[in-house]
Formats: structure tokens, sequence, C-alpha cells
């Protein structure tokens, strides 16, 4: 079970680099989950699950090009907004994201392994409904 941070400040706040990684996946997700390369931390198995979930959350019925509906976060977005969670080898983080200026029903939960020097770059790994 996940619990709120009550670490130093430094633990409980994300990295510069953690906002930059998390912000690519969010750009990446808003481009449709193009065929290609994947931003690092991309669950590349998932494309095609990122891609309808935005899909459906964002018009009925699915439309491609509502995907950049969705908003890049802005850094000061995420310093303000995400919710961080203790893991066993780091941080989750659960942002909610905007579309068109606007509050949407999708959060994007990133897992952030802190400890790892191979696979250090935030991974996205759940998009959903709140």
């Amino acid at each position: 079970m996940n619990t709120p941070l009550d670490t130093p400040r430094d633990e409980s706040q994300l990295r510069p680099e953690e906002r930059v990684a998390i912000r690519m996946l969010v750009a990446f997700l808003r481009e449709g989950c193009p065929d290609g390369p994947s931003p690092p931390g991309f669950p590349i198995d998932r494309k095609e699950d990122f891609r309808r979930a935005a899909l459906e959350y964002f018009s009925d019925p699915p439309d491609p090009a509502n995907h950049f509906r969705i908003d890049v976060p802005s850094d000061e977005y995420i310093r303000a907004q995400a919710h961080i969670y203790k893991r066993p080898s780091g941080v989750q983080v659960e942002l909610d994201l905007f579309a068109d200026g606007e509050r949407s029903d999708l959060t994007a939960t990133f897992d952030l392994d802190r400890e790892s020097t191979v696979f250090s770059e935030p991974t996205l790994y759940s998009i959903h409904v709140m």
C-alpha cells in the first residue's frame, strides 16, 4: 500500500530531470504514441493500450485527432500538483491531465526508480479514469 511521502524535502519533491521525463512521456501520449522510437520510460508493449485509453476518454466515437487535446503539463504544474507516494524502489507519481485547458478524467501514473542506475527514467504504467 502506498503512503504519502513524509521524508525530507528533497525526497518529497520531484527532481528536475524527473519532471522533464514526465513531460516527455505525456507529450508522446499526446502525439498518439506514434510508431518509431519511444521516449525512455514508455512501455513499448503497451502503446496500443494507452492509445485506446486516451481515445476512449476524449471522444465518442474515438477519434485519433483528439490525442492532441491532451495538454503537456508545465514544469510548474508538475511541481505543484503531482501526488507522490513511497514505493519499494523509489516513488510513484500520479498526475491529473488536462485537455483543451480543462481538467480531464485521465490520471497518468508514473513509477520512478531512484535506485537503479540502469532504468532511472520514470516509467508510465497506468492511465485511468479518476
